[in-house]
């Protein structure tokens, strides 16, 4: 499946993914590899971001494709669990 214009590709320099497995998992970057729109060097995960890896550029134009994770679901999941338990609000709910 495909959401992104093959236009956009045109345009950006750099593509960030939430998982390393986006290039294999979105259509839109598995066309845009097949294509030559990108290359697969020019794709980075937020990861290299945020343990400061690589660098973002003020000169290059980025995009992000996110693909999602159970495990990103399951960690805000857990955030707004603890958020709403230390706040004493909402309904606990056996699910045994």
């Amino acid at each position: 499946m495909r959401e992104i214009p093959e236009e956009l590709f045109h345009l950006v320099d750099r593509v960030y993914v939430d998982s390393r497995q986006a290039s294999q998992e979105s259509g839109d970057l598995i066309y845009a590899i097949k294509a030559g729109l990108i290359a697969e060097e020019k794709i980075f995960t937020l990861g290299k971001l945020i343990n400061q890896s690589i660098k973002p550029s003020r000169q290059a134009t980025a995009f992000f494709k996110s693909v999602g994770m159970a495990l990103f679901d399951l960690l805000v999941a857990e955030k707004i669990y603890g958020l709403a338990r230390s706040k004493g609000i909402g309904i606990e709910i056996d699910l045994t």
